[in-house]
């Protein structure tokens, strides 16, 4: 997973730094950066439920809905950045997030599906040892194992788009 979403933000850098020397247009730096959005988000999915000839419609139309949002908010990027209301920078730096806050979502909530699919019914927050921890997912880890489904998604605390975490989980303690 890390590694596609790593080089799903390498094709967002290169098409941002493309669109920033002049090198294409806005719409088509919008629609490179949907092109690799969509992809992150139908890897990611096949990721989380063991392969792309696992995925149901469900997961397609989960993939669906954070790409209709994914694209709500990439169409506004996309206007300050033709009204030059942001810098070169900021636009590079903004466009990184579009590379990981709701690939990584939907992600976990293909591993939430397919863990109840399956008949685990415990999760815990893992923190990633090399991040910065926000005080949510802090907390969170410090529950330890508590019914699959109670815990916020990933990116759902004040960390959001930067959370590393990630979820473990298991059959009850005593059901197996």
């Amino acid at each position: 997973f890390e590694d596609n979403l790593a080089a799903h933000r390498a094709t967002i850098t290169d098409l941002s730094g493309r669109l920033g020397r002049g090198e294409m247009t806005l719409t088509a730096w919008q629609r490179g950066i949907a092109d690799s959005m969509r992809d992150a988000h139908l890897q990611a999915r096949a990721l989380a439920v063991g392969g792309r000839e696992r995925m149901t419609a469900k997961d397609f139309g989960s993939v669906g809905g954070f790409m209709r949002y994914d694209l709500q908010r990439l169409a506004r990027f996309g206007a300050q950045v033709e009204a030059g209301a942001i810098s070169a920078a900021q636009m590079e730096a903004r466009a990184q997030l579009y590379g990981q806050a709701n690939v990584r979502r939907s992600y976990e909530r293909g591993r939430l599906s397919a863990a109840k699919d399956e008949g685990y019914q415990q999760e815990r927050r893992v923190l990633a040892g090399d991040a910065a921890h926000c005080a949510g997912c802090a907390d969170e880890a410090q529950r330890g194992w508590v019914q699959l489904g109670s815990l916020a998604p990933i990116g759902g605390h004040e960390c959001k788009a930067n959370d590393k975490c990630g979820k473990e989980v298991r059959y009850s303690a005593t059901s197996r």
